[in-house]
């Protein structure tokens, strides 16, 4: 997958694509994702690598998959590839 982003936040880590730590999982996506600072404390900080707000729609993911989607506040479009290789799109139901 690729992606051109326009950085707004985290503007030296937060690049994409975006891997999971497993290395199967990868997630492109454009995002403001509003409430990222209340999901980051609640998946546990310490699995951050970045300050970006798209990481935390790939955490999300990667613990509820597709159906995590309600967890995330904000404007986004996004496709996220799981571990079994399932490709996910997706957009805010605002979008």
């Amino acid at each position: 997958m690729g992606h051109q982003r326009l950085s707004i936040m985290d503007l030296q880590g937060g690049h994409q694509l975006l891997v999971g730590p497993d290395g199967r999982s990868c997630l492109v996506t454009n995002d403001e994702i509003c409430n990222h600072r209340r999901l980051r404390e609640e998946l546990g900080p310490e699995r951050f690598m970045t300050g970006s707000d798209s990481e935390a729609a790939l955490h999300v993911l990667l613990d509820d998959g597709p159906a995590g989607l309600i967890r995330l506040r904000g404007m986004f479009t996004l496709a996220y590839v799981g571990e079994a290789g399932s490709l996910q799109v997706a957009r805010d139901t605002l979008g």
